[in-house]
């Protein structure tokens, strides 16, 4: 395949639908989830401004919370990112989604896994935001720039977070496996049964035999790592056996927030996997007494100039 074929087939890809806009969603919902039940001094360790480790990085100089006191931050982080569900003008609100997503996750003390996940694909999917013509994401007619140059930057930062994605999975599988307790069955008691992170005691106890038994537990514990090794290979499959994946895979994460109460790090994972899993070219529907956009649905979609576009081939 030549250069020019090869540039042609990436532009081939129609990736700006709702679907991707369901992704941003998630990725917002969850920091202001965060921002709003959390207050300051929670959030953030006193004294940040004059904090040797913070300032140590020059990266993090152009964090939201260095520039400005740390509770307008917050809110003007909170008021950025409703901007952002709301899903009008996706071309220029990615950056400043990535922004308020690096800020906290470079200058926030309470930080999880899913911050982490924030900051880097909301940084990814800015190529994907800058291609998008559409007046607001949660339409699902596609409406994406002329430029080829950034339609092929778009699709290949698409590329990019599905790999990161895969990666993040086959790390967190094959890391288990050298740990004792994940070989030998019984990791999974012991986070379970953690009196600061593990399940709440009401639930604890409810499942206190299932847990105490050895088969169950071994087979939950393998049944985890097995999972995930699947996932992380889930960027080789074919579009029909990756999209089965789906729905496991919200209600594996779905289930941590149950066992540990980590729901931005749900979010995180939730608008990774739908950019992972989800064929972006195809919209989700929505009835139209849920969301207004969902009757404004076109069966083709269309470039900038209005000209009917080809769908994204069904094995990518």
């Amino acid at each position: 395949m030549s250069l020019n074929q090869y540039a042609q087939s990436l532009l081939n890809y129609r990736i700006w639908t709702n679907a991707y806009g369901v992704a941003r969603t998630a990725l917002a919902l969850g920091l202001l989830l965060t921002l709003v039940f959390n207050n300051t001094d929670t959030l953030f360790r006193p004294g940040l401004l004059n904090d040797v480790s913070i300032t140590k990085a020059t990266i993090t100089q152009i964090s939201l919370y260095k520039l400005v006191s740390l509770e307008t931050a917050r809110w003007i982080s909170v008021a950025v990112l409703l901007f952002v569900i709301s899903g009008y003008f996706p071309r220029y609100t990615g950056i400043l989604h990535w922004w308020v997503a690096f800020s906290f996750n470079a200058s926030g003390v309470v930080v999880d896994g899913g911050d982490q996940i924030n900051a880097i694909a909301t940084l990814l999917l800015i190529p994907i935001s800058l291609a998008d013509k559409r007046r607001n994401h949660w339409q699902i007619e596609q409406e994406y720039s002329s430029s080829s140059f950034l339609r092929i930057n778009a699709v290949c930062a698409y590329f990019f977070l599905r790999l990161q994605m895969s990666v993040l999975y086959f790390h967190a599988a094959v890391g288990k496996f050298k740990v004792t307790e994940w070989l030998d069955g019984t990791a999974l008691y012991y986070w379970f049964s953690d009196p600061s992170i593990g399940m709440p005691p009401w639930l604890f106890d409810l499942m206190y035999y299932p847990l105490t038994n050895a088969y169950f537990i071994t087979i939950l514990t393998w049944g985890v790592m097995i999972f995930e090794v699947s996932l992380a290979f889930a960027l080789v499959m074919n579009l029909k056996m990756r999209r089965r994946f789906l729905w496991p895979a919200i209600f594996f994460h779905f289930m941590i927030i149950v066992s540990h109460g980590l729901v931005s790090f749900f979010f995180g994972m939730l608008g990774g996997l739908i950019i992972y899993l989800y064929p972006l070219q195809e919209p989700m529907r929505f009835p139209r007494w849920a969301w207004p956009f969902s009757a404004k649905a076109s069966e083709q979609p269309r470039d900038a100039e209005g000209s009917v576009g080809d769908g994204i081939p069904a094995s990518a």
